[in-house]
């Protein structure tokens, strides 16, 4: 009876955890595997200081719309009862997506980030330095370090 009572609170736990990761996303999971391709990163030179030249301001409600429509246009015809459902709030947030000045080996760059960040992610402003992991294979590729959403692109940026 008593390894039932054991096995019962594992799974209990164990479902508790799964849900809890699913409800927070990918700010609830570990990041040891990021901070490992970080630390490698850096020991190659893959870290460099870049400075924030602009940058380009989106209404994040305006955005979210966007992918919502490229992610279900194709299954729903009438999609816009659905969209009003799903983003009918107001949203006052904005999002950014900076254009970064930096030089990789012995180059100059001044890039586009990859995407928009919201302001509750990661404030940026003109002027400010921030770091980021740059691809040596493809130099105009790289990740602002502390924008944990885009850290699944550390694994095809430090090989």
């Amino acid at each position: 009876m008593t390894a039932y009572w054991i096995f019962s609170s594992v799974l209990l736990i164990a479902f508790a955890v799964k849900l809890l990761l699913s409800v927070l996303g990918s700010k609830a999971k570990p990041s040891g595997r990021y901070d490992r391709l970080l630390d490698t990163a850096a020991e190659r030179g893959q870290i460099v200081t870049a400075a924030v030249v602009t940058l380009e301001a989106a209404r994040t409600g305006e955005l979210e719309r966007e992918q919502f429509d490229r992610q279900h246009s194709q299954y729903y015809k009438n999609k816009h009862m659905l969209e009003r459902a799903y983003l009918g709030i107001p949203d006052s947030r904005t999002s950014y997506r900076p254009v970064l000045r930096y030089s990789f080996g012995g180059r100059n760059y001044e890039e586009r980030y990859h995407s928009f960040i919201s302001d509750r992610e990661l404030s940026l402003k003109d002027g400010q330095t921030v770091r980021i992991c740059v691809d040596p294979d493809a130099p105009a590729s790289f990740v602002i370090v502390g924008d944990k959403a885009s850290y699944n692109f550390l694994t095809q940026i430090v090989k």
